[in-house]
């Protein structure tokens, strides 16, 4: 298709002769439709061109952003991606892929404009918690988060994270353990000299967290996960 021979030359050329493909980025955004094959290469495209343009994407993040959140928040409803229905199986993981795929790159290519939709995205990230089949949609929501606790500073994105963290709780243990492992990476990239700034505020969250421990969070999840969180989470800590 088009859209599959754009990110064929997008990766061999869109550094080189970058204002020729950004406004490719309107074209591709125009193809999503419900059909989801074709929405899958669209998203893989879009991954491929902001790969490769990296913040001269920027202009384009209107466009192309709130229809990826919107197709991840339909998946996060259902809280498993990959149970479709059994004919629609593996077109349906695909696509959750595709989007998440996308967005590891933006957030590694436009991590410093980013800051008016990490909430949302951090919301999203937390509701696939739990999501183990198949193993690319986890890894890739481990990356997601991963290059926004590398690439985006701390003063943004803790109090996004404590904001978030009673919503989480109430949607269950794995959301909660899943945002405390994102918080124990963020603190892992806080330099000493800028602990002071936040050590008052991560106290009173502690503090608040430590009222309803994870363990007594109902649930069916398994436990593993949320005592992986809390190790980090002290790791993260210790190491600050």
């Amino acid at each position: 298709t088009a859209v599959q021979a754009v990110t064929i030359l997008a990766r061999a050329f869109a550094r080189q002769f970058a204002a020729k493909f950004v406004p490719l980025l309107d074209a591709v955004a125009g193809q999503l439709s419900e059909n989801t094959p074709q929405s899958t290469s669209c998203y893989l495209c879009i991954a491929t061109l902001c790969a490769a343009l990296g913040p001269r994407a920027f202009p384009k993040l209107s466009v192309f952003l709130p229809p990826m959140l919107h197709r991840l928040e339909q998946a996060a409803e259902k809280r498993a991606p990959h149970a479709a229905a059994p004919a629609g199986q593996r077109d349906a993981a695909l696509l959750v892929q595709s989007v998440l795929s996308a967005l590891a790159s933006v957030t590694s290519s436009l991590p410093n404009f980013l800051h008016p939709h990490v909430k949302r995205i951090l919301e999203l990230l937390t509701a696939f918690a739990g999501v183990t089949s198949p193993p690319a949609i986890p890894q890739l929501v481990n990356t997601v988060l991963q290059n926004l606790a590398t690439h985006m500073q701390p003063r943004i994105l803790l109090p996004l994270v404590f904001e978030l963290y009673p919503a989480c709780l109430r949607a269950g243990r794995l959301s909660a353990a899943s945002l405390l492992k994102f918080l124990a990476s963020v603190l892992a990239q806080l330099p000493a000299s800028q602990s002071a700034a936040h050590i008052d505020a991560l106290s009173d969250f502690l503090l608040r967290a430590l009222e309803k421990p994870l363990s007594s969070v109902g649930g069916s999840e398994d436990a593993s996960d949320v005592d992986d969180a809390s190790l980090e989470l002290s790791s993260a800590e210790v190491s600050g």
